[in-house]
């Protein structure tokens, strides 16, 4: 299939078919019985950022948000007009646009978690060779065995390191992993997550800093890009670590203001700001 803007985001299409020109890539899936009569066959479209389509997808039966925005001045200035926090706003908009209730966001978002905290467990307890076209060897148990040896501030970060690497390399090996904003940043939150868990944070107090990384992460992506094919590594372990700072800070108790410096920090550092 041709890679145009209709089929593909449009910046990433508009600069590969101005360099390349007309570019075809084939995502078609065909499934076949013994006789080679086929059975299933559908066409998917990877537009990058952890998102896929097919041809002739179905549109979604989607609500409108209650309280639209496309920045974070709209978004704060629409919370304290409403007199709404950050996860009331989110709560509301969620309800609206996916038709559901309070409880279905919430086993939605525990989910999440539990997947999250699920992929740093499996992942430090596997040793050996992950097998991939270019198999490595994990790193994450070995890190995190002699993280616990070390002094406090190392013993931290080695612990933290081995969290993610733990999910990334869970990733690798095919593992489920949360797109956070994509999988190739996919142990970013979840360490953070296991750290809130340390850090004997209500299951309430996640869920929240869960929607303010949602927040963070709409934006960035409705802004710019989470894709590592439009915008580089920058796209995706910033905006992770982005939404990460802002999940911690808001899960801890933090105001709107605090949450989004964090997350503006996160972010600039790895922009080389």
């Amino acid at each position: 299939m041709p890679f145009s803007p209709s089929n593909s985001t449009p910046k990433v299409a508009q600069f590969l078919t101005t360099i390349f020109g007309s570019i075809y890539h084939d995502r078609k899936q065909r499934l076949a019985d013994k006789d080679g009569s086929t059975l299933f066959e559908r066409e998917y479209y990877s537009p990058g950022g952890g998102f896929f389509l097919w041809k002739g997808q179905p549109e979604e039966d989607r609500g409108q948000p209650l309280y639209p925005y496309h920045s974070m001045t709209q978004f704060k200035a629409l919370a304290a007009e409403n007199r709404k926090s950050l996860h009331e706003m989110i709560l509301e908009n969620e309800k609206a646009i996916m038709k559901v209730g309070v409880d279905e966001i919430n086993a939605h978002l525990d989910r999440v978690i539990n997947t999250m905290l699920d992929g740093v467990r499996q992942g430090l307890r596997e040793e050996g060779l992950i097998p991939a076209p270019f198999p490595f060897y994990r790193k994450a148990k070995r890190i995190y065995e002699r993280s616990r040896k070390a002094g406090k501030v190392n013993g931290f970060m080695g612990r933290l390191s081995s969290y993610a690497l733990a999910v990334s390399e869970g990733n690798a090996a095919g593992r489920l992993a949360v797109t956070a904003p994509t999988l190739g940043s996919a142990g970013t939150m979840p360490a953070i997550v296991r750290v809130m868990k340390e850090m004997k944070l209500s299951q309430d107090a996640m869920r929240k800093g869960l929607m303010a990384a949602g927040l963070v992460g709409f934006l960035c992506k409705n802004n710019a890009s989470v894709a590592g094919a439009e915008v580089g590594c920058q796209g995706e372990i910033g905006v992770a670590s982005a939404m990460a700072a802002a999940m911690l800070t808001y899960a801890t108790g933090a105001s709107l203001e605090a949450t989004e410096v964090a997350a503006t920090i996160a972010l600039e550092h790895h922009l080389g700001m």
